[in-house]
């Protein structure tokens, strides 16, 4: 008998571990179970964790760490470096212990004889698709040091905005940091405040919660919502199927959605730049080049727009039948075409993209600040009128009546 479940098994079956197989998707973890009490059947029982658990369980290599990465590779092939060297050389002196043994286990593949993109597949999730196929996509065009040094200058540019970002909001996160903490430390300080017999503890903030209880509850519930948002935006970057209601509506929120729309069409054109340059297949680069978007309102018209550029459209026609593109990547798509330039388009649209982006972070992070400034605002204020409202106010009819001739 096979059971499939979900959550934590019952108090009545022991389980002792067999193996556990890895999926990009879901754990299927092979257990053997005994019941207590009864002879000694076996069973199997598998389970298909949440979509949350890869994230949490698989880890994935920094951003900074694969731009590295992929210089290095890019720089040794260029130079005719043979790859199996290169990958060998890579698992023994450059980055972290697990960036490491990821680089030795792609090693000993290639060395057996196995692709580059088939030896990539064996460390599971940690590279991300794009990375994964564009290599694949570089073996079969001849053309993978220029795909290295090309994904080089990509994620350099992704950790250079992020950094970016990061220094525009250091100020307004600091502030609202602090905010938080003066409020741990007035929930902590309560608990000890002497108090009247029969009386309830001071809380001059109406929380309900005092004393350093008050304030593990306090930051068990930061710490809760701080792993809601990293697992959301983790979800997200992963592309998730349950975050796509999500990512359509952050693109529906004024000038932010705008961004976000402008940090997908730079991927979709900078991909392609880089696929329709070869000899590949529109059937196999179009799935590609939407997949890079990491945004389910485009990679939802994959088959729409693969459908009507394999019965003979044009790319132009294809992707406006959509009607999810804006007019400025419609129109360099018109003109690439129509010029014979296609691949060259893309390139200059996406550079343009970029430096757009990059101003429109900085209006972001500027907003954002005021938006931060005005919440640990309306933070003080609010903790200044509890206080008041439970310190003096219910004295207030007693010290107008003393106040009276």
């Amino acid at each position: 008998m096979h059971w499939l479940c979900h959550g934590v098994v019952a108090e009545p079956i022991i389980v002792s571990s067999e193996d556990l197989c890895w999926r990009r998707r879901f754990h299927a973890l092979r257990l053997r179970l005994r019941r207590q009490g009864s002879a000694e059947s076996r069973r199997m029982l598998f389970f298909r964790f949440s979509t949350l658990t890869p994230m949490i369980a698989e880890s994935r290599i920094a951003q900074k760490e694969l731009a590295r990465l992929c210089h290095r590779l890019g720089t040794a092939l260029g130079a005719g470096v043979d790859i199996r060297r290169v990958w060998e050389r890579e698992g023994q002196g450059h980055g972290s212990s697990t960036l490491r043994a990821r680089m030795l286990r792609i090693s000993d593949e290639l060395i057996k004889g196995s692709s580059l993109s088939e030896a990539l597949k064996t460390t599971g999730d940690f590279f991300p698709p794009l990375f994964r196929e564009l290599v694949a996509m570089g073996e079969i065009t001849g053309n993978l040091a220029e795909i290295f040094n090309n994904l080089a200058d990509h994620y350099e540019h992704q950790v250079q905005m992020r950094r970016e970002f990061l220094s525009s909001i250091t100020w307004p996160l600091f502030q609202l940091f602090a905010a938080l903490g003066i409020i741990g430390l007035l929930i902590l300080v309560m608990g000890y405040l002497p108090k009247q017999p029969g009386q309830e503890q001071i809380d001059v903030l109406g929380l309900g919660l005092t004393g350093f209880s008050g304030l593990v509850i306090y930051l068990c519930f930061l710490s809760a919502l701080a792993l809601a948002g990293y697992l959301v935006i983790q979800a997200m970057r992963r592309g998730m199927l349950w975050t796509k209601p999500l990512q359509r509506l952050l693109l529906r929120i004024p000038v932010f959605g705008r961004f976000l729309q402008i940090l997908a069409l730079s991927r979709l054109a900078w991909t392609m730049h880089l696929t329709l340059n070869t000899s590949l297949d529109l059937r196999r680069s179009l799935p590609l080049c939407l997949r890079s978007t990491h945004n389910a309102y485009y990679i939802d018209q994959t088959e729409a727009i693969v459908s009507s550029a394999a019965s003979g459209r044009t790319l132009y026609e294809s992707f406006a039948d959509a009607g999810v593109f804006s007019g400025d990547f419609l129109d360099a798509l018109d003109v690439g075409e129509h010029s014979g330039q296609l691949p060259e388009s893309m390139g200059r649209l996406a550079e343009q993209y970029r430096d757009q982006a990059r101003r429109m972070m900085h209006v972001i992070a500027v907003a954002g600040g005021f938006v931060v400034t005005a919440i640990v605002a309306m933070m003080i204020l609010g903790v200044i009128w509890m206080m008041l409202s439970r310190a003096i106010f219910p004295y207030y009819d007693l010290i107008r009546e003393l106040s009276k001739p």
